[in-house]
């Protein structure tokens, strides 16, 4: 039954709904900052192996993704080859020696959200980025996810996961304090990175797919109503897709003058 209430509620979705949602945004700020021999660290990965989606599985031009994780038994389970054990607080890179950084879904998990930015724009590279995408913190979604206990996060992923879900789930505390264009800005200048994009996304309601068609479409319908207000968007949007890089170091007059000399 659950199956055939999946079938009509994604039936419901491709009416409604481009099959692109935010992924596709984000995916194309990740290809863009992609070049020859780039290092690109994928923080937070767990079990996921984010290159092959956003490569197509294509890495010819010597790209070097890192899976990196503090969880060492979710990271066991990514297929990168290339899989680091480490804080997102503490990571073990010189300074300016990655080229991009990755986080899908990771911000909402983070307690210290500044010291993590700052960690990062210590490992880029100069005209190095942050490309993430996380939950707005006051989607119907994340209030929920925030409100209850870790036990029902489980619960619900294997319902909405149906027949898959024998497998082991990721779950994660949720803290949403990186997750608001407010604080994403606040946050980033005082780790020394400037905002140099960000949108709002909603896409098809995913969590619902295995209720019944009619409760479904209630969500379809709250989602087109919100996808539809740019003003919506930004107070209640499903994500938030952007990236952060490096501040230029401004000198002064006398270092200017003393280059030109």
């Amino acid at each position: 039954m659950l199956a055939y209430f999946e079938k009509i509620n994604c039936n419901l979705n491709a009416r409604f709904f481009s099959r692109f949602g935010y992924q596709q945004r984000f995916a194309e700020l990740i290809r863009s900052r992609l070049q020859p021999g780039a290092l690109i660290l994928d923080l937070g990965a767990g079990s996921v192996d984010g290159s092959r989606l956003w490569t197509h599985g294509k890495t010819e031009d010597g790209l070097r993704f890192v899976a990196c994780d503090i969880e060492s038994e979710t990271l066991s389970r990514n297929p990168n080859t290339r899989r680091l054990i480490a804080d997102a607080a503490c990571l073990p890179f010189c300074d300016a020696e990655v080229d991009l950084i990755v986080t899908d879904n990771m911000f909402e998990h983070l307690l210290e959200p500044i010291g993590v930015l700052a960690e990062c724009r210590r490992v880029l590279k100069p005209g190095g980025a942050l490309v993430f995408a996380t939950p707005h913190k006051y989607s119907y979604i994340s209030v929920a996810a925030f409100i209850t206990p870790l036990r029902v996060h489980y619960w619900a992923r294997r319902i909405q996961e149906g027949k898959r879900s024998g497998r082991r789930l990721d779950a994660c505390d949720t803290y949403y304090r990186l997750n608001t264009l407010e604080d994403i800005e606040r946050s980033a200048d005082a780790a020394g990175l400037n905002v140099r994009e960000l949108g709002f996304y909603v896409g098809a309601p995913c969590y619902t797919l295995r209720m019944p068609p009619p409760a479904h479409l209630l969500f379809v319908m709250l989602h087109k109503l919100i996808e539809r207000s740019e003003w919506l968007r930004r107070l209640a949007g499903i994500s938030l897709v952007g990236q952060l890089e490096r501040k230029r170091v401004q000198r002064n007059s006398t270092e200017a003058a003393e280059d030109g000399q």
